[in-house]
C-alpha cells in the first residue's frame, strides 16, 4: 500500500467548520482535481464536514477545467478548418456517461473529526510504538546513537585495570609495555566515543526490506520475528563457511557480501530498537495505561485513576489523552467533574495549559455533559461500538484476522467505516447517523455537473459491488507468485485523511489491502501523520 503525505499540518484548530467556504487553502491542496493526469475518479464518498467541503471544491475545479477546455476547443476550430482535424472532445466520453477512470476507480475522503478516538489510543504495532516512544518525523527517526550502536563496554574496565597496574608498579618491562598498549587503546576508545554523534537520523521507508516486513507486526510478534531473522542470517553464513565451494559459488558469495552486510546492519538496528520498545512495554506504567484506555472504551469510569496520575505529575500529554478519550467515549464529562479536572491540570502543570484546554473544548475533544446521571448509554461512541463491532477481544495478535489487532482488540473507527462502505450501510444506519457530518456518495458524470445535482442521484450499489463490476470488465492481470498463474488486478481505492492519520490506521489499511477478501488495493494520502501527543500539541 502506498502512502503520501503533503505535511500541511495536523491541527484541526485552523479547519473551517463551514462546508460552503471554498477559500480554505488546505481543501484545495487536499482535494486537488479528481480528473487530473491519472484520469477521472468515477466514484467518490466522503464522511465529515471538511470532507464534504473538499468534495464540493473538487466538483467546482472540474467544472472550471471543463469550461477552460471548451474555450480551448472553440479557439482551435479555426485551426481544424485549415486542415488540422484534431479536437479536444474526441478523447472525452459521451455526454451523460460515467468517465471510465484511470488508475484509481474510487476515492473515500475522511475528516479526522469522524474518528477522534483512535489517536488517543496507544498503538501496539512496531511502527506505531516507534512513533509513540521515539517520534517519527517525516519518515525519519531521530534516535540516540547509543541505542542502535551501543558503545564498547571496555572503557570502565580499562580504567580499573590501568589504575591497578599503576598502583602495583609492575617490575617487568613486559607488563609496562602491556600497560602502555592498554592506555593507548583506552585513549582511542575515548576519542571514538567523543567523535560519535549524539543522535542518528534513521530513515524508515520501503528501501529497508526488513522494516517493510516488521513495521505492522504486533508487539507480541515482532521480537520473535527478528530473532528468527537473525538465526536465518547466521545459518546462511555458516552453511557457506563450513563447506568447500568451487570458484563459481565463491564468486556468487562475494557478490552477495554487500547485501549481506546491509541486511546485517538493518537487522542489528531493528533488534536494538525492538529491545527498547520491549523494555518500555513490559513496564507496569505502560501496561496500566493500556488497561485504563481499554476500560474507558468499554465505558468504565476512570476518573479516580486519572486524578491519581495528575497528583503524581504523570506526563501531561498522556493525562490529556486519557481525559479526551473519556470525554469522547462517554458523550462528555459532567460539568462539575470536568471543571475540577481542568483546575487540577492547570494547578499541577501550569497556567499555560489554560488555552489548550479551551481549544480542546472548542474542537470537541472535551465536552461538558449536563445530565443527571453519569452514563454513556446515550453516547454516539457506544452506538458505533455496538454496530461497527469496534472491540474484538479475541483477536490473535500473532495471526490476526481483523484490523483490531493494531491495539489488541480495538478497531479504528475509520477502518471500520471503510470496511462497512464495501458492503453497504444496510442494517448499520444507526451507526451512520452518529458519524459527525453527513455521508456523501456520488458518481462523476460527463460533462461535469453541479455538485447539488450529483447529490440528488441515488447510487445504490455499495463500493464492494462497484469493485467487482470493474474487475469483470477489466482485462489487467497480476502475477500471484509462481510465475505461471495470474489473476485480475484489484481496482484502486484512494483513501484521503484530512487532519492527519495515525500509524495504527495505516497498519489497518495495509492489513485490509493485502487480504483477498477486500475488493480494493488501497492508496493512502493524508495531510500529516500524527499520534495522540502530536495531535494535542498542534492544538496548543
Amino acid at each position: 500500500m502506498k502512502i503520501q503525505t503533503i505535511s500541511c499540518g495536523g491541527s484541526l484548530s485552523g479547519a473551517n467548520d463551514n462546508p460552503n467556504d471554498n477559500d480554505n487553502p488546505n481543501d484545495k491542496d487536499a482535494g486537488g482535481d479528481t480528473g487530473g493526469g491519472g484520469g477521472y475518479i468515477p466514484r467518490i464518498q466522503s464522511f465529515g464536514k471538511m470532507s464534504e467541503s473538499v468534495l464540493k471544491r473538487c466538483y467546482e475545479l472540474r467544472r472550471e477545467d471543463y469550461y477552460d477546455m471548451c474555450i480551448m476547443s472553440n479557439s482551435s476550430d479555426d485551426v481544424s478548418a485549415s486542415g488540422n482535424t484534431n479536437n479536444i472532445h474526441d478523447t472525452n466520453p459521451k455526454n451523460g456517461t460515467v468517465p471510465p477512470g484511470g488508475d484509481i476507480q474510487a476515492m473515500m475522503i475522511l475528516d479526522r473529526r469522524i474518528d477522534l478516538v483512535t489517536p488517543m489510543i496507544t498503538p501496539l504495532t512496531y511502527e506505531g510504538l516507534l512513533d509513540d516512544v521515539l517520534s517519527i518525523q517525516s519518515g525519519i527517526l531521530h534516535v540516540k546513537t547509543d541505542i542502535i550502536d551501543p558503545p564498547e563496554e571496555d572503557e570502565d574496565g580499562g580504567d580499573n585495570n590501568i589504575n591497578d597496574a599503576e598502583s602495583s608498579k609492575s617490575h617487568s618491562s613486559s607488563k609496562a609495555s602491556s600497560l602502555s598498549k592498554k592506555k593507548k587503546q583506552l585513549d582511542k576508545n575515548k576519542k571514538k566515543k567523543k567523535d560519535r554523534p549524539l543522535y542518528t537520523l534513521l530513515p524508515l521507508n520501503d528501501q529497508d526490506t526488513l522494516y517493510v516486513e516488521v513495521r505492522d507486526q504486533h508487539v507480541e510478534k515482532f521480537g520473535s520475528f527478528l530473532q528468527e531473522q537473525a538465526k536465518a542470517l547466521k545459518e546462511s553464513h555458516a552453511n557457506f563457511s563450513n563447506k568447500d565451494k568451487d570458484l563459481t559459488e565463491i564468486h556468487m558469495f562475494v557478490k552477495q557480501i554487500p547485501i549481506f552486510t546491509q541486511n546485517l546492519k538493518s537487522l542489528t538496528t531493528h533488534i536494538h530498537l525492538a529491545e527498547l520498545i520491549k523494555h518500555t512495554t513490559i513496564q507496569s506504567e505502560f501496561r496500566q495505561r493500556w488497561q485504563i484506555e481499554r476500560s474507558i472504551v468499554e465505558s468504565e469510569s476512570c476518573f479516580d485513576v486519572i486524578e491519581d496520575l495528575i497528583a503524581s505529575q504523570y506526563n501531561v500529554w498522556r493525562v490529556l489523552r486519557l481525559l479526551c478519550l473519556h470525554s469522547l467515549t462517554n458523550g462528555g464529562i459532567k460539568t462539575n467533574k470536568l471543571d475540577a479536572l481542568k483546575r487540577e491540570v492547570v494547578q499541577t502543570y501550569g497556567y499555560e495549559f489554560v488555552f489548550l484546554l479551551q481549544n480542546l473544548e472548542s474542537i470537541g475533544l472535551l465536552r461538558k455533559k449536563d445530565t443527571l446521571w453519569d452514563t454513556a448509554s446515550s453516547s454516539s461512541f457506544v452506538t458505533m461500538r455496538k454496530h461497527l463491532q469496534l472491540i474484538q477481544a479475541d483477536v490473535d495478535p500473532l495471526d490476526p484476522d481483523d484490523v483490531s489487532y493494531v491495539s489488541s482488540g480495538f478497531a479504528p473507527i475509520s477502518a471500520r467505516i471503510i470496511q462497512t462502505a464495501m458492503k453497504g450501510w444496510s442494517g448499520k444506519e444507526e451507526a451512520l447517523k452518529e458519524i459527525p457530518g453527513r455521508g456523501i456518495d456520488v458518481v462523476q458524470k460527463y460533462p461535469p455537473e453541479e455538485y447539488s445535482t450529483a447529490l440528488k442521484r441515488t447510487i445504490g450499489a455499495p463500493l464492494g459491488v462497484w469493485a467487482k463490476q470493474f474487475k469483470m470488465n477489466d482485462n489487467r492481470t497480476t502475477d500471484i507468485g509462481d510465475g505461471t498463474n495470474s489473476r485480475k488486478k484489484k481496482p484502486v481505492l484512494l483513501v484521503y485523511f484530512i487532519g492527519g492519520i495515525t500509524y495504527a490506521e495505516i497498519a489497518a489499511l495495509r492489513f485490509m489491502s493485502k487480504r483477498n477478501s477486500f475488493p480494493f488495493s488501497i492508496i493512502c494520502c493524508t495531510t500529516k501523520i500524527i499520534n495522540g501527543t502530536s495531535f494535542l500539541q498542534s492544538l496548543a
